[in-house]
């Protein structure tokens, strides 16, 4: 919540818009989203700022083709796939399953009772969404794309092992390698525990210093994060009056960063 004093000048109005505009000629226009008060003395009452999305991005782990990998010749050498851990229409059960999981996670990491119990009243259903959304939440529900804008998700059968993800560069993160089933997927675990940290009151962050931390802003194909020991021990739980999405729009995906489909380390600063 912010609070400003807007000099009336030459309007009478009460709507901030109004008083924006009559005061400001020049201008193109004025959007104000959320609740705005407006006190008789000029005092005008702010909308806290929306959560900003969780961007899919460039790099990660790409998977390898047979052809690729044993030519064109022996690519019908047999090699043990887990189609049934990824998918490119999420089904609700499916989502389900990760959603417990994703409680789980965040459980191990010392919240309280009421912390917890405030997971669970969170609504994750499967939708449709346009474009390169992965997901859109709005108050306590959040709608989550089928086939991750086009990426698909990765859902593993066991979302409580990380056994996948055998490349760590951290306790937090780590990365699948090309040949498994993760592998150019978008991460669902990761995905809704990162919404999940916006309910219990933690905030994204952009910056390189966080890059191992749940709440990083950009998550890239073969990735996982998790939770940390005690993360959200000190947050303030919080409801999002405004909708804010999860996305991936090409114009704002970084240059590569992560550990790369060859599985070597291509970590940059953004």
């Amino acid at each position: 919540m912010g609070v400003t004093e807007l000099a009336r000048g030459v309007s009478a109005s009460n709507d901030p818009a109004v008083v924006l505009a009559a005061n400001n000629t020049n201008a193109h226009g004025t959007e104000i989203l959320g609740t705005v008060t407006v006190i008789n003395n000029g005092i005008v009452q702010l909308p806290a700022s929306p959560s900003l999305p969780l961007f899919a991005a460039m790099g990660g782990v790409e998977a390898w083709s047979l052809t690729s990998i044993l030519g064109a010749s022996d690519a019908n050498r047999s090699i043990v796939f887990m189609p049934s851990a990824v998918t490119a229409s999420l089904s609700q059960q499916q989502l389900d399953s990760i959603v417990a999981a994703s409680i789980d996670r965040w459980a191990a990491t010392g919240l309280t009772q009421q912390q917890v119990a405030s997971l669970r009243t969170i609504k994750f259903d499967v939708g449709e969404l346009d474009g390169s959304y992965l997901g859109e939440a709005d108050g306590n529900r959040i709608l989550i794309d089928s086939d991750a804008g086009g990426k698909g998700w990765y859902i593993g059968s066991d979302a409580l092992s990380d056994s996948l993800f055998n490349h760590a560069v951290s306790g937090t993160r780590s990365y699948t390698d090309p040949m498994s089933a993760p592998a150019g997927h978008i991460d669902l675990l990761t995905a809704i525990a990162h919404e999940m940290g916006h309910k219990l009151g933690l905030d994204d962050s952009y910056a390189e210093k966080d890059r191992d931390n749940l709440m990083y802003g950009y998550l890239t194909v073969g990735e996982r994060r998790i939770p940390s020991k005690g993360q959200a021990a000190s947050a303030t739980p919080s409801q999002y009056a405004a909708a804010h999405f999860l996305s991936l729009p090409p114009d704002l995906i970084p240059a590569g960063d992560g550990f790369n489909s060859r599985g070597q380390n291509n970590i940059s600063a953004l």
